[in-house]
């Protein structure tokens, strides 16, 4: 009987070692596929990403190259539409040139701004920035859309706040904002900017709109590129839906935060939220005489 056990047990310990050895044949098969697709995975990024680059370089170019030209058919239309010998339809057409050209610059530097935003993993520059200072330049760009249509921005800025970061990117992205309100407010309406400490480490920014607002069902992709959330504004600008997305990649290499409130017919509150530098508050306060 005891034989007949043995017998079992010794068949059953074959039985159990074939199974182990075929599971663990499988399993090196199943990772040398594996090593084989991971190798090739990674084969694909390097030559995906060689395709970028080439992309990026090819489109930084064509922006580079174009932006000349449009910028001078830009200027000298706005110069021949001052002509008062100019006859009514001349000047109507010359209009439309000049607003097409102002149109195609737009687009070429959202695109080149887009793909140096997308070029940084980290912010190269840093650079000390009065966000009270930098919000000033912007509206002083802005004046002749705000001209235009006769909006008054209001400020309340706090005293004093400072970042560290690209200063660059930071005018850029408030450029962004403040002509997106500009954008989608009604004729003679009002644009408030605030900042504000947000807590002892970050301040807040917000720029409010009562113009057309956003449909609640197009707020959580505002923010990417080329969205369907795209519209004309309120005296039909254009858009090709960058200006949001770039916003998002600069808040972002910042380590920020932004977000959206709107209404639709009532209007829009884009917040910012941005890391502040108390450096210089606390240098000033060290009684270096002592």
């Amino acid at each position: 009987m005891e034989f007949k056990l043995s017998i079992a047990f010794g068949i059953l310990f074959f039985l159990t070692a074939i199974v182990l050895l075929f599971i663990l044949y499988k399993a090196k098969l199943n990772i040398k596929k594996l090593e084989y697709l991971q190798k090739e995975v990674e084969e694909n990024n390097k030559e995906l990403s060689i395709f970028n680059k080439q992309k990026d370089y090819i489109l930084a170019t064509v922006a580079h190259d174009l932006r000349g030209p449009i910028g001078n058919i830009k200027t000298i239309t706005g110069f021949i539409t001052q002509d008062e010998k100019l006859n009514e339809e001349s000047k109507t057409l010359v209009q439309l040139i000049n607003q097409s050209a102002d149109f195609s610059l737009s687009i070429i530097n959202d695109l080149a701004d887009a793909i140096n935003v997308d070029r940084k993993t980290e912010i190269l520059n840093q650079d000390k920035i009065i966000l009270s200072q930098i919000i000033e330049l912007n509206i002083q760009m802005l004046q002749e859309s705000l001209t235009k249509k006769r909006i008054k921005i209001n400020t309340n800025f706090f005293p004093s706040l400072e970042i560290i970061g690209d200063k660059n990117l930071i005018i850029r992205l408030f450029l962004n904002l403040i002509s997106n309100a500009i954008k989608f407010s009604n004729v003679d309406s009002e644009i408030e900017i605030e900042t504000s400490l947000h807590d002892e480490n970050e301040v807040m920014i917000k720029i409010l709109d009562h113009g057309i607002g956003i449909e609640a069902s197009q707020t959580t992709n505002i923010f990417e590129a080329f969205t369907s959330s795209s519209r004309r504004g309120t005296s039909g600008e254009k858009s090709i839906g960058l200006g949001l997305s770039i916003c998002k990649k600069v808040v972002e290499l910042h380590k920020g935060k932004i977000w959206v409130d709107s209404k639709q017919g009532v209007g829009s509150v884009f917040f910012v939220v941005l890391p502040i530098n108390y450096l210089n508050k606390i240098l000033k306060s060290i009684p270096f005489d002592i």
